[in-house]
């Protein structure tokens, strides 16, 4: 692939941490498939380049174990490449400020999922392109590309702006409801939400209404989370509820005591897989007995509390996988996404 683009463009300084990178940068630059640099071109280039490189690195871009071209490639899928040469060092850098959030996306676990792809770069400019819908309802963050990634492909793209405000439309029911609750992760929450058929309203009622049946236990902050993960489930909230209840205590009845904190909406995800709960409880205490004698889960190492959520989350991603005929498996499987990272 390299050498294909150095016959045609002479230049061999720049990298990608991934395959087609070399295609697409012809492309950006405006030059068609086996088309010749001229040697204009190549001092065009080479100028832009530079100043772009100054400002990816003092950014930080080198720290994200990035190469400049991936950073470049994200940039000029924005701007214009006519207008980047224009561009001042300041424009560059601001203009690469407000992109940094695509940028650092490409170091995130779901990012590499994508290399995994038929189609990663096809999957990827999808992602984006839900992104781009989504930033008009919601301010950057690094939970915005994640929801983008995960659910670009299950949304009809000419219906990307109708999903925005819609995932919208249940986010702002989750502030309104819990406004000191609600931060910008939850907007991942929303996005899940939005892909059912269900009307706006009745989602945020089934999500305030796992939230209300799960008031009397001292579940602390993790309880908001785990009301939007049930929310996500098949079932009524007081099934759905009181059998996660029933799996917390199961647990500690087994000395495995679970946490009330982020880990909580873990335990929401092993609820919702099926199996009795008993048995399902007693899975988990041997894959955490199991990782307790492995290396990086001792003293120095990984604690208790997040140990046990790892094996409820491998033990939820086993029966997932060993149910491939679940009707909801492929929901279940983008909430144990969001819930890990």
């Amino acid at each position: 692939e390299f050498l294909d683009f150095y016959k045609l463009s002479q230049i061999n300084y720049v990298h990608f941490s991934r395959t087609g990178g070399y295609a697409k940068l012809q492309t950006l630059v405006c030059k068609a498939s086996g088309e010749s640099w001229t040697e204009d071109d190549r001092l065009n280039f080479s100028s832009f380049y530079t100043v772009f490189r100054q400002q990816f690195i003092a950014l930080g871009g080198h720290d994200l174990k990035l190469t400049t071209g991936d950073g470049l490639l994200v940039y000029l899928s924005v701007y214009r490449y006519a207008d980047a040469c224009e561009a001042t060092p300041a424009q560059v850098k601001e203009n690469l400020e407000k992109l940094w959030t695509e940028v650092k996306v490409l170091t995130e676990p779901q990012a590499v999922e994508l290399s995994l792809e038929p189609a990663p770069q096809e999957k990827l400019d999808q992602g984006l392109r839900l992104y781009d819908a989504l930033k008009d309802h919601f301010r950057p963050s690094q939970c915005l590309p994640l929801a983008a990634l995960l659910l670009a492909d299950q949304v009809e793209e000419r219906q990307y702006g109708a999903f925005a405000a819609r995932t919208r439309a249940i986010y702002n029911g989750m502030k309104e409801a819990h406004c000191f609750l609600t931060g910008v992760e939850d907007s991942v929450f929303a996005a899940l939400l939005a892909l059912s058929p269900r009307p706006v309203e009745e989602l945020i009622a089934e999500t305030e209404a796992c939230y209300d049946r799960l008031k009397h236990r001292p579940f602390g902050t993790g309880q908001f989370t785990l009301s939007h993960v049930l929310a996500l489930g098949e079932g009524s909230a007081q099934e759905k509820c009181d059998r996660t209840l029933a799996l917390y205590d199961a647990l500690k009845d087994r000395g495995r005591k679970y946490s009330t904190g982020h880990e909580l909406g873990t335990l929401g995800l092993l609820t919702l897989v099926p199996g009795e709960v008993g048995a399902l409880a007693e899975e988990v205490v041997e894959v955490d007995h199991f990782l307790s004698q492995q290396k990086g889960y001792g003293l120095m190492g990984v604690g208790k509390a997040q140990r046990l959520m790892h094996g409820v989350m491998l033990t939820a991603g086993y029966i997932l996988d060993q149910n491939p005929s679940l009707a909801n498996r492929d929901d279940l499987q983008r909430l144990s996404v969001v819930l890990m990272i």
